[in-house]
Parts: structure tokens; sequence; C-alpha cells
């Protein structure tokens, strides 16, 4: 399982998608994104709380201007007509700022209008739309100038009023208004931002993409070991490309010293094989000489087995000395011959007793033989243990020359080309 991890890791390796450059920038315009979006909430977020807070506050200043407007509007003789021209300025100005408005004038001003100038005012009769507001309204109080065309009213009397209603859609249009220009606006600093982002990030990125084409290197044994990285900047990249330097010269050193205990193996081997060759030598010498040893003891042992060495018993020596004496031979050749008879006794018991000895020597002999036959099995285990040595070393030294790097014209002109 977690070689089919590594495998598929390393097979996605090096994609574009995943390359650190593109992950920041992709990271950073996504978070520059998500602030502008915050911002942007909590824009709505303040909008709503301005209008809980402050939209009554506003619709009561705006209603106390509108006032003022209609009076200076009524400041002027021609006023009741100008009105009917004025009044819906007004109302898409107000409008335009999130405010409706109605302006109502009171039956004392439509008596006075009909009566003065022939006309029956309507003001603005109020068309208000539907959701969450905050009203205000202001009576227009009849001054001393307010009495040439309201000739039916009083000083102090109502002469109409002016509503007004702060909507919370309308905050929420002023609010839509300044997020369409904050998101274009904020596009635009993103993206700039991304592209001075991603310059700062190719040039302080540079050592740290040098140094991944040098392990790059390193991992397909393309570079040696001994070959230092060079140093590109004074920072932490810096820092880490002194720590690899160090590392490498470690390992290299190591590497040296395994070389090293290989080459002694390697010649302890070739001892090892020179002294075997020897010792085989001599143990192939030495057993046909105990063959040949063998073969002579108990040749001799059948010489003697062909010939009759038996011992004659000592009453058959008495009885032929006496049979001597009876047929009239002297005393002193009988005696002579009584000894001539006991010295072969005595000497056909040796010879036993020598047949004897060859026997239980020619069978140590071929003992001896048998083991020093089975010893040569021990001599063929060592030749296999020595071979097997050898190509331990061998390979010790191959494995090292390719972790090392591979060497050549070609391979260094690649490294240097990466570099």
């Amino acid at each position: 399982m977690t070689d089919q991890h590594a495998l598929t890791a390393s097979a996605g390796a090096g994609r574009f998608d995943r390359s650190f450059v593109v992950r920041m920038i992709r990271d950073f315009f996504l978070t520059l994104v998500l602030l502008t979006l915050m911002e942007i909430g909590g824009r709505a977020l303040f909008t709503y709380t301005e209008f809980q807070h402050e939209g009554g506050r506003q619709a009561e200043s705006t209603a106390q201007h509108l006032a003022a407007d209609v009076k200076s509007i009524m400041l002027n003789r021609g006023g009741p007509t100008a009105s009917r021209t004025v009044y819906p300025i007004l109302k898409r100005n107000h409008h335009e700022i999130g405010f409706e408005i109605a302006i109502e004038p009171s039956q004392v001003t439509v008596t006075s209008m009909q009566k003065r100038f022939n006309l029956t005012p309507k003001g603005l009769a109020p068309k208000w739309s539907e959701g969450r507001f905050h009203e205000a309204t202001v009576e227009l109080i009849a001054e001393q100038f307010c009495i040439q065309c309201h000739i039916d009213a009083k000083v102090g009397e109502v002469l109409g009023q002016v509503t007004v209603r702060s909507y919370l859609s309308g905050f929420f249009a002023r609010w839509w208004q300044e997020a369409q220009l904050m998101s274009v606006v904020g596009m635009w600093d993103i993206i700039l931002h991304t592209v001075v982002l991603y310059i700062l990030l190719k040039a302080r990125m540079a050592p740290l993409l040098y140094l991944r084409s040098v392990m790059n290197l390193l991992a397909k044994g393309e570079r040696p070991l001994r070959r230092d990285a060079r140093l590109r900047s004074d920072d932490e990249f810096g820092e880490l490309t002194l720590d690899l330097n160090r590392f490498l010269h470690r390992v290299d050193a190591l590497f040296h010293e395994l070389d090293a205990l290989l080459s002694r193996i390697n010649n302890i081997n070739r001892r090892l094989a020179g002294s075997l060759l020897k010792l085989d030598e001599q143990v192939a010498g030495m057993q046909n000489r105990i063959q040949q040893v063998t073969q002579r003891a108990f040749s001799s042992l059948q010489q003697l087995a062909t010939q009759d060495t038996a011992p004659v018993p000592a009453g058959r020596i008495d009885d032929l000395v006496a049979s001597l004496g009876d047929n009239g031979l002297s005393g002193t050749y009988a005696a002579l011959a009584k000894d001539v008879l006991l010295g072969y006794e005595s000497w056909s018991r040796e010879r036993q007793e020598t047949a004897v000895g060859y026997r239980e020597f020619g069978e140590e002999l071929a003992t001896i033989a048998r083991d020093s036959q089975r010893s040569t099995h021990l001599l063929g285990e060592m030749r296999v243990l020595e071979e097997k040595i050898n190509g331990v070393a061998e390979s010790g030294k191959e494995l090292l020359k390719n972790i090392d790097g591979k060497t050549g014209p070609e391979r260094n002109g690649e490294s240097a080309s990466a570099e």
C-alpha cells in the first residue's frame, strides 16, 4: 500500500497544477477574492445596521430639507404654477438617493388656490412602495408672506405637510451600486497584485528551483555526489544549499569509506582464493600419498598372508627332539635342532604380530583417506563461499559507482545544462 501510494505521488509530481508557484498564486488570488467578498458582505451588514439606527434620523433630516425647499418655491410669486414642474424633479432626485416623498396640501390651501389662481393644487400624491421603511412628516406652517397667496389661511395655520420615507431597499440599492464598483475595482486590484506576486515569486524562487533541479539529478543518478550545488542567495534557500552540500560531503565520505572496505574485502578474498588453491593442491597430494602407502601396506599384508607362518606347538617340538634322540642323533645335535625349532616358532609368532600390525595400519590409513576425501567437500564449500564474497564485493563497488553518478561526457553535459 505504501509503495503504491509512493508511485502515485511520484507519477503526479511535477504537474503544472501542483507547482508551488501556481498554488501560491491560486491561493493568493482566492484569498483576495474571499476578502473582497467579505468586505462587500461587511458593507451589506453595515448598510443594514445603518438603516436600523440612522434611517429614521435621515428621513427626519430629509423631510426638514424638503419642507425648506417647498417654502423656497412658495416665496416665488409663480410658486403655485412652478410647483407643477419642480415637484416631479424633487421626487426624482429623492428617489435616486433612496427616499420616497409626498407633498399634500391642506384644505385651506386648496380653497385659497381655487379662489386666488383658479386652480386646484394636487401636490405630490403618495405612492408608497412595499417594504421596511422609516417615515418622517413635517407640517408647513403659514407665515406672513404666505397670506398673499393663501388668502383664506391665517398665520400659524397648517398649509400642508411633506412626508419622507426611507426604505431598506433604497439603502441596499446604494449598497449594490457600491458593491458593483468595489467588485470591478477590487478585481483589477486583485489581478494587479497577483501579477506582482508572480513576478516576485519568480525572482525569489529561482534558488529553490535550482535546488529542485539538483535534487532531481541526484535522484536520477545523473550528478556526482562530490559536486557542490552553487550558492545563489544568502537567505534560507542559501542555508538550505549549504546544508545540502554538507550532507553530500558526508554521504560521499561514507561511500569512500565503504569503497575502501569493499576493496579490502576483495583483497582478502583474493588471498583466500590463493590459499584455498594451495590447500587444495596439498590435500590432493596428501591423498595421493596416503593412497599409495595404503596400497603398499595391503600388498605387503597379502604377501604375508600367502606364506605359511603358523607357529609350531611347543609339545610338537619336544616330540620331534625326542624322536631325533631315539634315532641315534647325539644330544648336541638334538639340542641344536630344538633351538632352531624354537627360533622358528618365535619368528613365526613375530610375523603373525607384524601381519596384524600391518592390517591395523592399513585400516587406519584407509580411514584417514576417507576422512581426507570428505574434507575435499569442505574445500568445495569454501570455494563457493569465496565466489559469493567476490560477487558481493563486485556488486557493492558497482552499486557505489551507480550511486555516485553516471560518468561520461553526455551525462556531464546534461548536468551542466541543468545547472
